[in-house]
């Protein structure tokens, strides 16, 4: 299993030879492999394009957690994008994305897949099939709104045999159920997890912090290793919840975590 570091713009305060120097002074024992990073706008986009680089020359993974965008035409603009980062890395860059969030599981369920059905067409008339894989990831109840768990997504990845699935035991583990995989086509399409704990409804903790849960995700991730090797396990943390007087104690922790 790979071990990938969640990052997001508040990591982009400092330039990327610096962040890359502070996790490699932190990483002496590869105890992580690469990153999955979220980017929200052009600014953000230009710098992961330069942090791409540096990834490349260090032999770091780099993907990507898109944001929610607001159009197809967004998301078109995001697959363009990605490609650009797989382009400098040299590596098939993994996408997840969230479901859609509609009235009702159906109609999420329904949006979720045509909006996945016209991306994959656009990466296959676009050629960036050797460049980019789409992956889908289960969520958690928020603000009272149920979102699409993992069962909610068999459908969509049965219609969708390009479309791989990202397993977020985090959003299991703050909506109270014990994590588990089961069903066939979910173990087949998982290329991607994500782990993380929470504080009541506060999400994205570290694992560490919460006893049981850590030892729940490390029952899981070992479960899931008996049948999936060659796969990326995020430690999915917020940098406001690791602990750290300054941002270089933090990442020494959040590497070290």
């Amino acid at each position: 299993m790979n071990k990938l570091l969640s990052i997001n713009y508040k990591f982009f305060k400092v330039e990327p030879q610096k962040l890359i120097e502070i996790i490699n002074k932190n990483n002496d024992r590869n105890q992580i492999q690469g990153f999955e990073a979220v980017i929200s706008n052009s600014e953000e986009q230009q710098y992961l394009l330069e942090f791409a680089q540096k990834a490349k020359e260090n032999n770091y993974i780099l993907n990507l957690h898109s944001p929610t965008l607001n159009s197809i035409v967004e998301y078109k603009n995001y697959l363009d994008f990605s490609v650009k980062v797989s382009k400098i890395t040299n590596q098939k860059t993994n996408i997840v994305f969230h479901p859609i969030n509609a009235e009702n599981k159906s109609k999420s369920i329904e949006i979720t897949n045509n909006y996945i059905k016209e991306l994959l067409e656009y990466m296959l008339k676009k050629k960036y099939n050797k460049n980019i894989e789409l992956s889908i990831e289960n969520l958690n109840e928020m603000n009272n709104v149920k979102r699409l768990k993992k069962e909610d997504l068999i459908e969509i990845l049965e219609q969708n045999k390009d479309l791989k699935f990202t397993y977020d035991i985090g959003h299991e583990l703050v909506d109270g159920i014990i994590p588990k995989i089961e069903e066939n086509i979910l173990i087949e399409r998982l290329n991607n997890v994500h782990i993380h704990t929470h504080l009541g409804k506060e999400d994205h903790y570290p694992v560490q912090t919460n006893e049981k849960d850590m030892v729940i995700t490390n029952e899981m991730l070992e479960k899931i290793s008996t049948k999936k090797r060659n796969i990326n396990v995020v430690l999915e943390y917020a940098l406001d919840y690791i602990d750290g007087v300054n941002f270089c104690v933090k990442m020494e922790n959040y590497i070290k975590n």
